[in-house]
């Protein structure tokens, strides 16, 4: 098996790589990084469709299957194409099916848009009546440009304490965010993210 990502940072090979080693150590791994991606989305407050056609193209012409997006800025883009896999839908379909007051965290304005109509769109489909809400963290963005995880996790990690006092789950809207988890164990809260849970439901579903 051979499993193609597509990744907006370089931060996230390794953490992905780390992840499919931990489930199957035998399949075959292809990274592919266009951080300008997230810097248009960024910047632009939109995402750049365009830019991010042209990149499937190009992972195509090397590559066979279905690729996986690891970037949730970018994931109303891939319900366009079947053969693009979204990292974040399947903890926002557990989310949806096990809670009902959920808190949205996000380091990145043009995520918390995305994530919030994915969840409407899973709710909506699921029959379920749920409550948002936001937990803003763009605060934190800059300790992951600078490339210190450490403080961005914990930043993250404090700014949901402060935040969440009526949510029954945390979700960490991006993939960046999961190293916050270790710092939230302790709270009443479920907190979930997409890496672990995305690349093992895509896993069990492609066996």
């Amino acid at each position: 098996m051979k499993i193609t990502f597509l990744h907006t940072s370089y931060g996230h090979v390794d953490r992905f790589e780390s992840i499919v080693r931990s489930i199957d150590n035998s399949a075959q791994t292809e990274h592919h990084v266009n951080e300008e991606l997230l810097a248009y989305a960024k910047n632009n407050g939109d995402v750049d469709k365009k830019g991010f056609n042209e990149q499937l193209i190009k992972i195509r012409n090397e590559n066979e299957g279905r690729i996986i997006c690891t970037c949730s800025t970018y994931g109303a883009l891939c319900n366009e194409d079947e053969e693009v896999y979204r990292i974040d839908k399947p903890i926002v379909k557990y989310v949806v099916e096990n809670y009902s007051k959920i808190g949205i965290a996000y380091t990145i304005e043009s995520t918390k848009k995305v994530s919030k109509a994915l969840l409407k769109e899973v709710a909506s489909e699921a029959h379920r009546s749920i409550e948002m809400i936001e937990i803003n963290c763009l605060s934190c963005w800059d300790w992951f440009e600078k490339g210190d995880l450490s403080k961005y996790e914990r930043s993250i990690a404090t700014q949901i304490k402060k935040l969440a006092d009526n949510c029954e789950v945390i979700f960490l809207a991006q993939a960046s965010m999961e190293g916050a988890k270790k710092y939230l164990s302790k709270e009443e809260y479920e907190v979930v993210s997409s890496p672990q849970y995305g690349v093992e439901t895509f896993l069990a579903h492609t066996k």
